[in-house]
């Protein structure tokens, strides 16, 4: 856990104590509330994961069609996108995979 907490430059003075305890005591507060308690965080967090999957969702459309105001390429949309192989043998048949 060490690694992935001071994987941030900023925080390599923070002892690792100022992020467990936290952790710890809410975890413990859960708790306390029993399964409706735990219910209601997991509902919250799973919310929360939906919207910031469709928040990126949303953030890969808008760099594609070019909303970035720094970025001077436009739109995007299959300029990176090559088709090396057209055409692959399969192994065992003479047939050939469209892919």
């Amino acid at each position: 856990m060490r690694k992935i907490i001071h994987f941030w430059t900023s925080v390599e003075n923070v002892n690792d104590c100022a992020w467990i305890i936290p952790l710890l005591f809410a975890l413990c507060v859960i708790q306390y509330f029993g399964v409706r308690g735990y219910g209601e965080v997991e509902f919250v967090l799973s919310a929360m994961k939906i919207t910031a999957c469709i928040g990126f969702m949303i953030l890969g459309i808008i760099i594609n069609c070019g909303g970035v105001p720094t970025d001077n390429r436009g739109y995007l949309g299959a300029k990176y996108w090559l088709v090396i192989m057209t055409e692959v043998p399969l192994k065992h048949t003479n047939q050939v995979h469209p892919f």
